[in-house]
């Protein structure tokens, strides 16, 4: 990761405070989370269809999380068109019917429908906006406009998140002149605490979210809890299935879809001796 978040953490817990501390204090006490466990269960477990997919959302929501993410898209490699966009709707319907109406959806295609457009639209006129959080990377980034006017003519109001590589504010800023997306996917772990808190207040400023992505790093999480709880435009961050190593502790707990913000000096990471417990 980028050498600010080392440094911050170091600092932090030579003031013997958590890292939120040092960057201005907490806007909330809690930061809401969500599963990104569930993937393509039914291609890897093909016998067992969409009810493996359900399963996974299902586990997610016993662990104590409110909103799940479920991935869509298997017509870019996975599935061929259009038995991909029917097990898509198939797999988010059961998904719903899994966890109940009062669970939250995050869909993502990792464009998985870049170049088809009107299917995109489709698909969510099958499945529905009502208990969708947002839709992510549905899409290539030059098609949102066009996938957002679709869906506007299927009578369906749901905002578009992208995750683009995002190199700086002022590619955030480019990004966002054009009115596209409304929330901005970051990885903090890759952008650094300072270029993230940059690039939160550039999308802030023409009204769009961010979420922190962790990419399955527990330093992408740990730096996400701490830079949502300090900004109140942040909507979400993901918490990954990883376990953590026998070398290390933490003292982040899921409960009722949220985190409470980190209280422990720097990150919140703690290294101990497996020998000792």
């Amino acid at each position: 990761p980028p050498v600010d978040v080392a440094l911050l953490d170091l600092c932090a817990k030579g003031a013997g405070c958590p890292l939120w501390a040092l960057l201005g204090g907490r806007c909330r006490h809690e930061v809401p989370v969500y599963d990104s466990s569930v993937h393509f269960e039914d291609l890897v477990e093909p016998g067992a269809g969409v009810e493996a997919v359900a399963e996974r959302a299902r586990d997610a929501v016993q662990r104590g999380f409110g909103t799940v993410k479920v991935r869509v898209g298997r017509g870019y490699r996975w599935m061929p068109w259009p038995d991909s966009t029917d097990r898509d709707v198939e797999a988010c319907r059961a998904v719903r019917k899994a966890v109940g109406p009062d669970v939250s959806i995050i869909v993502d295609a990792s464009c998985g429908y870049a170049g088809y457009v009107e299917d995109a639209a489709d698909f969510f006129a099958e499945v529905g906006d009502d208990g969708i959080g947002f839709a992510t990377d549905m899409v290539a980034l030059s098609e949102i406009g066009a996938l957002r006017r679709a869906l506007a003519c299927r009578g369906i109001r749901l905002p578009l998140a992208a995750a683009p590589v995002l190199e700086s504010p002022a590619v955030a800023e480019a990004l966002l002149a054009h009115g596209t997306p409304d929330i901005l996917e970051t990885s903090p772990a890759q952008t650094g605490v300072v270029q993230w808190l940059q690039i939160a207040r550039t999308a802030a400023a023409r009204g769009a979210q961010v979420t922190c992505r962790s990419n399955g790093s527990h330093v992408g999480l740990h730096t996400g809890l701490h830079l949502a709880t300090v900004a109140p435009h942040c909507a979400i961050c993901e918490y990954p299935d990883v376990s953590y190593p026998d070398s290390l502790r933490s003292e982040t707990v899921v409960h009722c879809g949220r985190v409470c913000a980190p209280s422990e000096p720097g990150l919140g990471i703690r290294a101990i001796d497996p020998r000792r417990g």
